[in-house]
């Protein structure tokens, strides 16, 4: 028996097979009906959808066999796969390649065998629509044309299965993000109420007093408006960013990023923000931690976990920032020195059902909770999970999980 060769694209092939999400699905009656169709134009008992996995040729349709899958060293389709155009044994008894084929010497018994090969349109074959029969037969070239145009068929509907399947996902994120708006814009609301208020009432208390303040009452009353105004601004800024983010999430590109490079940078800004606070950010982390990531969605994400750390901390303690090797994955971790939470109350920090219900007028940014509500949707959206935990010196632990950069 000769073992076909792999194709030159082997890896790329196998890769274009898998994303179609096919393989040891139900069968279809879509596939079902162009195998019937395939085996009547030839005139033959058996007829596959057969796609070559990497040791196997698994059936997505079958007519005449009473099995799903056989070897892919044994197959014939491995052999069809390198071809062009439909390839045709009309005896496999007398063929090199096959006359000692347990396919051949046993059941079932083949002997006639024409396959087209199913071709992507990029080009890979993923497998072949086939057709079988016991017994020596010849094939015209109406039916070899038939052949391929039916294939063409099947690609199309793994082509149509796929788009389904991606607009069942993205059906699904648009409800799931219309369902976190209309929480958010319940918690906004109530968000942006308490700095305006401040405002209007520091503007008013000014107005009907400015005869009568000093230099210095001045100054205070300016500090308390640029502190409201400065808050409204972050808040509308990150809310922004975070709304651009969102629109593009369903086509959110990640790409390997240095996370000590973001790290650094995100670390510095914060530390210009709380200069007069004391706070020292000790670190524990290596230079060649890359993860794969959006860089806009990362840099998002690590700002808001490290501004927590901020808000939460006292003035003159201290903030640890950690990296670690965790299987496939790289972890950063950030604990801050605030208060320690049971489990139940490190989860309501994410959940956006109990900020909505419990929430009223309390402060912007970090307090509110949103940030954390975006930051891990962009986690799970980049592939990882945004969590934390309670740590064991005390405080707080965010962890957000990121899959390493990609090996080259």
């Amino acid at each position: 028996m000769k073992i076909a060769l792999l194709p030159v694209n082997e890896d790329e092939r196998l890769e274009a097979l898998r994303q179609y999400q096919i393989l040891d699905t139900e069968s279809e009656s879509c596939f079902d009906e162009l195998v019937k169709l395939a085996a009547f134009i030839v005139g033959v008992p058996i007829s596959l959808v057969s796609l070559t996995d990497e040791k196997r040729q698994w059936f997505k349709a079958v007519l005449g066999l009473p099995v799903t899958e056989t070897s892919r060293d044994g197959a014939f389709c491995s052999h069809a796969i390198l071809e062009d155009s439909v390839m045709v044994v009309e005896d496999a008894s007398k063929d090199s390649r096959f006359y000692d084929n347990p396919l051949v010497t046993g059941n079932p018994s083949i002997r006639f065998y024409a396959g087209a090969p199913l071709i992507t349109p990029q080009g890979y074959r993923i497998g072949t629509l086939c057709t079988i029969d016991s017994i020596p037969r010849e094939i015209t070239q109406d039916q070899k044309t038939a052949l391929e145009m039916l294939a063409r068929q099947v690609v199309y509907q793994l082509e149509a299965r796929r788009k389904n399947q991606e607009l069942g996902e993205i059906t699904r994120e648009l409800t799931t993000t219309n369902y976190i708006k209309d929480r958010l814009f319940s918690l906004i609301r109530h968000d942006l109420k308490t700095p305006f208020a401040g405002l209007i009432g520091t503007l008013q208390l000014a107005r009907e007093n400015l005869d009568s303040l000093d230099s210095e009452e001045l100054r205070d009353i300016f500090e308390d408006m640029d502190g409201c105004v400065t808050e409204v601004y972050q808040f509308v800024e990150g809310l922004l960013e975070w709304a651009e983010l969102e629109r593009s999430v369903v086509r959110i590109v990640a790409e390997d990023v240095d996370l000590r490079e973001k790290l650094t940078t995100v670390m510095a800004a914060a530390a210009m923000e709380n200069e007069t606070r004391g706070i020292e950010v000790v670190t524990s982390f290596q230079s060649d931690f890359k993860v794969n990531a959006n860089p806009r969605a990362l840099r998002f994400i690590l700002r808001y976990l490290l501004k927590n750390a901020y808000h939460t901390s006292p003035d003159l303690s201290q903030i640890e920032i950690s990296v670690k090797d965790v299987g496939e994955f790289t972890e950063v971790h950030i604990r801050d020195a605030g208060p320690t939470h049971s489990k139940a109350q490190l989860e309501q920090m994410f959940d956006i059902d109990y900020l909505s219900q419990h929430r009223s007028g309390q402060a912007l940014s970090v307090g509110s909770g949103l940030e954390m509500v975006f930051s891990r949707r962009l986690a799970e959206v980049n592939g990882g999970e945004l969590f934390a935990i309670s740590a064991e010196k005390g405080g707080t632990e965010l962890v957000l999980r990121l899959a390493k950069a990609a090996l080259h």
